[in-house]
């Protein structure tokens, strides 16, 4: 199980990088490109998630013993970062949630500033590493 849910954190972490890194850096560029900007994601990520998959055995061989603590450590920020992930998406809606406005004009999108956008700017960042560490310390 924990093997399972190490190599869907693996595969669905490169999103960051792939995608939503240099949407947000080059959000003119993206939005000339429109909706484009989705399957030219996908052309990229496609191959490196068969990638990812076929070597999955290397990726995941290294096993390592987790005290019981470290693993409650893990599932404590697993559940936290869900919960902010949720409510953050509860808050952008499901186009902003996927960078609609971001990549194109046909959705505007207003500046959230209540619930955790009124602490940090980025809450899913901090929802994603909150989860992606979660898994780390749990697998």
């Amino acid at each position: 199980m924990t093997e399972i849910l190490a190599l869907m954190t693996i595969i669905w972490w490169t999103i960051i990088p792939l995608f939503w890194i240099p949407v947000h850096g080059l959000s003119k560029l993206f939005k000339r490109i429109g909706l484009l900007t989705y399957f030219l994601f996908m052309i990229i990520w496609s191959p490196l998630l068969y990638f990812l998959y076929e070597n999955r055995n290397f990726l995941l061989h290294l096993k390592i013993p987790v005290p019981l603590a470290l693993r409650i450590v893990g599932i404590a920020l697993l559940f936290s970062g869900t919960l902010l992930h949720i409510w953050t998406g509860r808050l952008l809606g499901l186009w902003g949630l996927i960078g609609l406005p971001e990549v194109s004009n046909i959705i505007k999108s207003k500046l959230v500033t209540e619930g955790p956008f009124s602490i940090i700017r980025h809450p899913t960042y901090i929802s994603h590493t909150m989860i992606f560490s979660g898994v780390f310390f749990i697998s």
